[in-house]
């Protein structure tokens, strides 16, 4: 074979490899909670298992995420800012937002509890009794879904923190923990990143969702943590992807799926509850 046909063959079969290669998987955006949570692992795990379309996640805050949709970086995602996944579909930018799974946001804080908030009577006056109280509230301030609850919070309480009681972190929810931790501060976490995380120290959860909700009532309550599926509006340059995306928006949905999540567990305490 001339050496120049040679060459020409084997970067011909480079360029199909690496094509098929990307072809074959697709880019899920979503978020730190899902991930320190650890049903990330195992969802990205059992579809590679099952499929030849490979997965391969994304992690950032919701409020990073959206900025990846926006920009056709994703070929999918699941996140937990609804108002801002309401206004990707709204814009056409996301062609349809569904539900998957949802858990609870807990307000978490020192053992001693200088602010007494295991006593109040809601998740608002909780937020008021930290801030009367002059207690360090660390933040993630980070336009995740998690900052998303927390300001809704604030507003709720009328309050608005400043000052050296007020730490922004602009980090991932585990990174916070751990500073909230280290500062013997209060903070909000999801329950997922609460069970996983190892270095507690002298925190504990303070204020929680005891009742047994429907979902129609847990949608309306201030401490849900909502997780939906965004799949984008297909076009020119995304086509191809967006086939390959329906396969795992399908698998998320079905449910044998839906068990696995209902089934995962930390410490034997059911995490994730399923919409369908």
């Amino acid at each position: 074979m001339p050496k120049w046909l040679f060459r020409f063959t084997i970067t011909g079969l480079s360029v199909l490899l690496f094509s098929c290669s990307k072809s074959e998987s697709i880019l899920l955006g979503t978020t730190t909670t899902l991930q320190d949570s650890g049903l990330l692992a195992v969802l990205v795990g059992v579809f590679n298992q099952q499929h030849a379309v490979k997965i391969k996640p994304i992690v950032a805050g919701s409020g990073h995420i959206f900025t990846l949709i926006e920009r056709g970086d994703v070929d999918i995602a699941i996140t937990h800012e609804p108002i801002g996944e309401q206004s990707l579909v709204d814009r056409q930018i996301v062609t349809e937002r569904t539900p998957i799974m949802y858990n609870y946001f807990l307000i978490v804080g020192p053992k001693d509890d200088p602010a007494r908030v295991h006593l109040s009577s809601s998740a608002n006056k909780a937020f008021a009794n930290i801030y009367e109280s002059n207690s360090i509230f660390v933040s993630r301030y980070d336009n995740s879904g998690t900052h998303y609850v927390e300001k809704r919070l604030w507003n709720a309480a009328n309050r608005q923190p400043t000052g050296n009681h007020y730490i922004r972190t602009g980090v991932g929810m585990g990174a916070t923990l751990t500073i909230a931790a280290e500062r013997n501060a209060y903070t909000l976490v999801d329950l997922g990143t609460w069970l996983a995380f190892q270095n507690k120290q002298s925190l504990r959860v303070l204020f929680q969702e005891t009742r047994h909700l429907s979902q129609q009532q847990a949608q309306q309550h201030l401490l849900t943590n909502q997780y939906s599926l965004l799949t984008m509006t297909p076009n020119s340059s995304n086509q191809h992807h967006q086939k390959q995306a329906a396969v795992f928006a399908q698998w998320i949905r079905q449910p044998k799926t839906q068990q696995l999540i209902n089934n995962y567990h930390l410490y034997q305490q059911t995490i994730f509850i399923t919409n369908q």
